[in-house]
């Protein structure tokens, strides 16, 4: 183990709740929670959107390779809600593994393309695809990820996607020895 905490780390496509779900959760478990995308922008001090279209979708997958540095030497164990690609960027999903539970939120395609319908303009692997492809584009996206998704702990399905599912799937934290005697 590359780290002494265990986080709780969610994966999934993008829209699948990652950052809601995880805020919600780790205000159950009373833990903090970081969002490395909203991390990656405070560090480039750019929205991701602007990352992509000023310094391309490379330099961005390196500042995510950044995050998951950062997420290793956190002093206590978090929640963590990942981009939708990190995991599926070279042996990132293989690190992720190691630094807690990793769980895939898996929502129903219909619900999950309807956000991803919503919220288009803010999407960049998204806001380029002509309306008419953006569900085939969508759907061979989900395809290339899903291997790499399927490889998490645990996966919740949509009427799983709960905080308290969720926190019911939490690494618990080991006590310290007693040093009492008897």
């Amino acid at each position: 183990m590359t780290n002494k905490q265990q986080h709780l780390i969610l994966v999934g496509f993008m829209a699948s709740g990652k950052s809601t779900l995880g805020k919600a959760s780790a205000e159950l478990l009373g833990w903090p929670f970081i969002d490395l995308d909203h991390w990656i922008e405070q560090q480039v001090g750019m929205t991701i959107p602007e990352i992509f279209t000023k310094q391309g979708e490379v330099i961005f997958r390196q500042w995510e390779r950044e995050a998951l540095l950062h997420v290793q030497v956190l002093p206590t164990p978090h929640v963590v809600a990942t981009g939708g690609g990190l995991p599926c960027q070279g042996h990132n999903m293989d690190y992720l593994l190691t630094l807690g539970k990793v769980i895939f939120l898996n929502p129903d395609r219909g619900v999950l393309l309807e956000r991803l319908h919503e919220m288009r303009a803010d999407r960049p692997m998204l806001s380029k695809v002509p309306a008419t492809e953006l569900d085939a584009h969508i759907e061979q996206l989900m395809a290339h990820r899903l291997p790499f998704y399927q490889r998490a702990h645990h996966t919740l399905e949509q009427e799983q996607l709960t905080p308290q599912h969720l926190t019911k799937l939490a690494p618990v934290k080991t006590a310290a020895p007693d040093n009492a005697t008897d």
